[in-house]
């Protein structure tokens, strides 16, 4: 069913071939927005020589960007209005969009900094890469910087909806498409939650499961328990279905389903080639495996048992995407159970809020 009041919260949006436009109007200032925030944080890293602020920054960088566009849309449009009342006004998809995209970032930076707080000391990805010579010297260009980068596309289905809302203008000769059917919509709103809340799920079992599995005493080798046991890396599959699940979410809305999805899809593209070949599996794998290495050649026991153990779950599990026999996993059925738990729970909430 079609949302009551959707079509009037926002103005129509252009069908036009604007795509270059869009990204040559708002991909600079989002990107001028993460520069600086990478800029800052480079140096708070490097006056306390903790390189893995910039893992603080990731997510927090991006729900601060995404309030801000929404601020800016209040600002423009409903000026004398209080935040909360400027929320409420907002379609539903774009309520989703933003609570969705806060509750991934508020998670993941409470993640990030509980651990680097407990743990008093670089991530040991950072520690053994600052021993090279000039590291700082290189560590902008190479590490902050790119980073924000790939941030700024990744935030753009996240403010695309709020700075065109805040700017188009209806008329002067452009043509007009109406938003997609009630059943079409209704099909994207449910895959987004779904999506959104699938990946959500592991990410949460995944912390929750290594936490636990690190506080067992006499644990020697590698956690393979629960969500452990789909892939090798549950907690980078979740993320990438939580930022697959936005521009689906776009595409369900009449406001904004007329933005070109190259632009939306560019945002979860971009999200999966940084955790696949950037900042993610691999890079977490090579220090490992280094790491265990190390340890082992020190007669270190526990580190020869968990590189034995490491080179067997590469062999028999993926990294990041599960194999076909992961259907009989029962762990894959539950977290496609809170997808589907998610969806409904949408479905009944929406119109009260």
């Amino acid at each position: 069913m079609a949302v009551p009041g959707e079509r009037e919260a926002f103005r129509a949006y252009p069908s036009t071939g604007s795509t270059l436009g869009i990204v040559q109007t708002w991909l600079p200032p989002s990107l001028t927005f993460h520069s600086s925030l990478s800029l800052l944080t480079y140096a708070a890293a490097r006056a306390t020589d903790r390189v893995e602020l910039k893992d603080w920054l990731w997510p927090s960088g991006m729900v601060l960007n995404t309030w801000a566009a929404f601020l800016s849309h209040k600002a423009s449009e409903t000026p004398n209005s209080s935040v909360t009342d400027a929320f409420i006004r907002l379609p539903w998809p774009h309520k989703l969009l933003l609570t969705g995209v806060t509750a991934w970032g508020g998670r993941l930076f409470y993640r990030i900094a509980t651990r680097s707080w407990k743990r008093q000391a670089d991530d040991p990805r950072y520690a053994e890469a600052k021993k090279t010579d000039g590291f700082w010297n290189k560590a902008l260009f190479s590490l902050f910087l790119p980073e924000a980068v790939f941030q700024s596309l990744i935030t753009l289905p996240f403010i695309l909806p709020f700075r065109l809302g805040a700017t188009a203008v209806e008329g002067r000769g452009v043509a007009y498409q109406a938003g997609p059917e009630p059943q079409q919509a209704e099909l994207f709103r449910g895959l987004a939650v779904g999506l959104f809340c699938t990946g959500f799920a592991l990410e949460v079992l995944a912390d929750h499961e290594l936490e636990k599995y690190k506080k067992e005493k006499g644990q020697h080798g590698i956690n393979r328990r629960g969500v452990w046991s789909i892939v090798r890396h549950p907690n980078y599959l979740g993320d990438a279905l939580i930022h697959l699940a936005f521009p689906f979410l776009l595409l369900s809305s009449s406001a904004t389903n007329q933005i070109h999805p190259l632009l939306t899809f560019l945002g979860p593209l971009a999200n999966y080639v940084f955790l696949r070949y950037v900042g993610g599996d691999r890079e977490n794998e090579e220090s490992q495996k280094e790491r265990y290495n190390a340890a082992a050649l020190r007669d270190n026991t526990d580190a020869a048992v968990k590189l034995g153990e490491f080179e067997a779950y590469k062999q028999q599990e993926n990294s990041f995407w599960p194999k076909l026999d992961q259907v009989r996993n029962k762990w894959t059925w539950i977290v496609v159970a809170c997808g589907a738990a998610g969806a409904l729970l949408e479905q009944a909430s929406r119109g009260h809020f």
